[in-house]
């Protein structure tokens, strides 16, 4: 994919297509079907910082969500992803989801300080935004998987403190810690949370059309809610 100067805005409804296809693919898992959608629109269009994180977000979680992820496919998609993060960082060493994005590259490579480097850069430019722009990172899962639980609680924690007040993200990372952990009491308190912020955060006008509360997403986690009660 040529990778394009990181300048001009799509057309509306053209935008609007673009962001739909990918939160279509997201909320459902169907990270190759959106691949092969959004790799059309680099050819056709020139896109921005937004646009191409969004193209190397659904590379590493498609390489994420392969069986082996040290696989072949697995890592010709991590370098593809890495490939893009590098690319707008280059324009911009600001672009915090870049950041972010490489550290979950080297997460998903098992090199959890390099990934914490990078994620906790990340963290230190969101703090720059206000708290409505604001959202979770996750750091708690590097840590989690150094199996530094103490230090995950307190980093999911600390991503909840700083963003909005019921922020989705941060309340979703931290029902599935304790859900995870086996804290089934905290994970209810959470998951309680998350059923109230399910049918407000997808009511929201830049949700309607893409039919969110039906996604298997949300049916994953109201089925792991009900499966704690």
């Amino acid at each position: 994919m040529k990778l394009p100067i990181l300048s001009s805005a799509l057309p509306k409804k053209i935008r609007e297509n673009f962001y739909k296809i990918f939160a279509n693919t997201v909320s459902n898992k169907k990270y190759a079907w959106g691949i092969r959608e959004l790799e059309k629109y680099p050819y056709k269009f020139t896109l921005s910082g937004n646009e191409l994180y969004r193209i190397a977000l659904l590379y590493d979680h498609f390489a994420m969500n392969q069986k082996n992820n040290v696989s072949t496919i697995a890592k010709k998609y991590l370098k593809k992803a890495e490939e893009i993060y590098r690319h707008i960082l280059k324009t911009d060493p600001n672009y915090l989801h870049a950041n972010y994005g490489i550290g979950r590259i080297y997460g998903v490579r098992g090199n959890y300080n390099k990934a914490l480097e990078y994620q906790k850069l990340a963290y230190k430019q969101m703090l720059k935004l206000t708290r409505n722009q604001r959202g979770a990172l996750g750091i708690g899962y590097l840590y989690k998987q150094k199996g530094d639980f103490k230090k995950a609680e307190e980093w999911y924690r600390k991503e909840l403190r700083v963003c909005k007040a019921n922020d989705f993200g941060t309340t979703y990372n931290l029902f599935q810690f304790y859900k995870d952990t086996g804290n089934k009491k905290k994970a209810l308190i959470y998951g309680t949370k998350m059923t109230h912020l399910i049918k407000r955060e997808f009511n929201k006008k830049m949700y309607r059309g893409l039919k969110m509360q039906q996604s298997n997403f949300v049916k994953s986690v109201l089925e792991d809610i009900k499966s704690l009660k």
